[in-house]
């Protein structure tokens, strides 16, 4: 079970996130990560103590557009996605402490609403797209989720990615939501026919490709997002020893018309 229970530095530390100091979060994040990483703090405070608080700095303020909590919330997700790396190389998270960050990546995608990438020279990345899938790549990854919950954190990821909301990516997020399916496929975490049915909800009615992406300047954005993230799923899968996705996704491209064939 999550409880906090350390005072140490580097826990109190993770609050710091939500500095809009580009530099400062980004060093205190390697730090973080660092410590994760190389074993200078335990497992169980990392379970019992930093797992909780990024999981608390990750909803800070959730649902605000355009302030600067979303840095906290966006640095937060790499943070547990590094907890979830530690975790898969090494086994240490109980399947209570899975379940709960199952539940706050699905509470995440239901209400984060600021999707800025690169925001300025000064305040620098937040990148809340790519940041969930890196998150969601290691979640995926893990064989303490089973195949019913990934199926429905693919479900849900698909309407996070396609809200009327989502603007037109322009920082790589096509690639790193594509890294967060392919890795987990490659490396036999996730069955083609799952992957197949996110697919499938991302692509969604097929009279939205034909009359209202006309209309609409949030319709263009789903229309590039989906066609991109396809392209950085053909990328990974031409690029792989035992590629399988070739003629999904071209099936896919071709549904959308894109032009691409």
């Amino acid at each position: 079970m999550i409880n906090n229970i350390s005072d140490s530095a580097i826990f109190m530390d993770i609050y710091n996130l939500k500095n809009p100091d580009s530099n400062e979060r980004e060093a205190l994040l390697d730090e973080i990560c660092s410590s994760i990483e190389n074993a200078t703090v335990s497992e169980e405070d990392i379970e019992n103590s930093l797992l909780p608080k990024g999981v608390e700095i990750c909803l800070r303020g959730i649902g605000d557009l355009e302030s600067d909590t979303v840095f906290g919330r966006s640095f937060g997700l790499i943070v547990i996605a590094c907890i979830l790396d530690k975790d898969n190389r090494s086994c240490f998270l109980d399947a209570f402490s899975i379940a709960e960050i199952v539940e706050f990546v699905l509470n995440y995608m239901h209400q984060e609403r600021d999707f800025r990438g690169y925001v300025n020279n000064e305040k620098g990345w937040a990148h809340s797209v790519a940041h969930l899938g890196d998150l969601l790549h290691e979640l995926l990854m893990s064989c303490k989720v089973d195949d019913k919950v990934k199926v429905e954190l693919l479900s849900a990821f698909s309407k996070f990615l396609t809200q009327p909301e989502m603007p037109v990516f322009l920082y790589d997020e096509d690639q790193r939501v594509a890294r967060a399916i392919f890795g987990p496929l490659n490396g036999k975490r996730l069955s083609i026919s799952v992957v197949e049915q996110f697919l499938a909800e991302l692509i969604g009615d097929k009279q939205f490709w034909l009359n209202d992406y006309f209309k609409r300047s949030e319709s263009t954005s789903r229309k590039n997002n989906v066609g991109n993230i396809l392209r950085s799923l053909l990328v990974f899968d031409c690029c792989a020893e035992d590629g399988v996705l070739q003629s999904i996704v071209l099936s896919c491209l071709k549904e959308i018309d894109l032009g691409f064939l």
